[in-house]
């Protein structure tokens, strides 16, 4: 996905560079960052559960929230934000997700929830 000529990077950008990880997360948010708000709007259309994060930075951050979500079975299908703290999350059909099962996961995580809103289908 990216290339880098290390050779030309000094200091602090090598190192950077060398940690750079292009995660799921981290690819969704960017390939959605230069869509617009039209487009806000379809991601939005599947989503069951809505979740409002403080404390995320990085898609490090958002990979770390990632991993823990995946875990809860009920999930299905998940994206994040990073930019406003949104994460978006799709349900298996018919499954069951309690708002402390939410809360603790995003606490492992390492961050505040802030907000669980939860989507008519």
């Amino acid at each position: 996905m990216w290339k880098l000529n290390l050779a030309r990077l000094t200091g602090v950008g090598a190192v950077a560079a060398m940690f750079a990880v292009a995660t799921p997360a981290a690819v969704a948010q960017e390939s959605r960052s230069e869509t617009g708000p039209a487009a806000k709007a379809e991601e939005l259309a599947e989503a069951n559960v809505l979740l409002r994060v403080d404390g995320m930075s990085c898609p490090f951050c958002a990979y770390g929230l990632e991993k823990r979500l995946r875990e809860i079975p009920a999930i299905d299908e998940l994206v994040i934000r990073v930019s406003d703290g949104l994460v978006q999350i799709r349900l298996v059909s018919g499954a069951e997700l309690t708002d402390e099962e939410l809360n603790e996961a995003v606490k492992r995580a390492g961050f505040s929830l802030r907000e669980i809103q939860r989507l008519e289908s």
